[in-house]
């Protein structure tokens, strides 16, 4: 599973199939985060979380990250970057502290 973590961003997976290098993937998600209250613990919603299944024998994979620039002005609560990994399936617990800048902890 493709999952991106942050607020206000997509992020994008492409690569090439290992038996067909003319073939290209692209695929990608937008966690978005609308309102502090609503992001839950638990599975990717998209508030904040997203994921999408990722099709096999992918090779030569990138990651990146666009902004739609629209970061409202409650939004210093959270770190200042995006994150996106590959995961197994059903292994990624999400918590809404992975969302969160502990400036204590700076």
């Amino acid at each position: 599973m493709f999952t991106a973590l942050g607020c206000f961003a997509m992020a994008y997976l492409t690569g090439n199939y290992y038996d067909d290098a003319d073939y290209q993937y692209g695929g990608g998600c937008a966690p978005y985060r609308w309102d502090e209250e609503g992001i839950k613990s638990g599975s990717c919603t998209g508030n904040g979380c997203c994921q999408i299944s990722v099709p096999e024998r992918l090779v030569n994979i990138s990651i990146e990250f666009s902004s739609d620039g629209s970061q409202p002005p409650w939004n210093v609560t959270i770190g200042p970057c995006s994150y996106a990994f590959l995961v197994e399936k059903d292994s990624f617990n999400f918590s809404r502290a992975d969302l969160f800048y502990d400036f204590a902890m700076n």
